[in-house]
């Protein structure tokens, strides 16, 4: 971040456990992370989820019968990955 001219970055989570383990938390203070202060779980403050929510919007209109892929774990991913970035890149989000 440094080398993009970045120099005060805050790091947002949303206090989700694994976001606050110690392991996180000492990797934060040890590399002098400031972490912003918000409620947990607030999506209105981390505008990705609302993408993920129209994602998933457009996906289930195009592709109602993605839930049911066969193939297993591998076959779904496969489709997923299809699915999501030919919806993703159609129009912007």
């Amino acid at each position: 971040m440094y080398a993009k001219g970045i120099l005060d970055p805050l790091f947002q989570h949303d206090n989700s456990p694994v976001h606050t383990a110690k392991v996180i938390t000492a990797f934060l203070d040890k590399y002098g992370f400031d972490i912003s202060d918000h409620p947990p779980y607030s999506p209105d403050l981390n505008p990705i989820e609302h993408v993920w929510v129209e994602l998933k919007r457009r996906l289930y209109k195009k592709y109602p019968d993605i839930i049911y892929t066969r193939g297993g774990p591998e076959a779904v991913k496969r489709r997923l990955a299809r699915c999501l970035e030919e919806i993703f890149f159609e129009n912007t989000l």
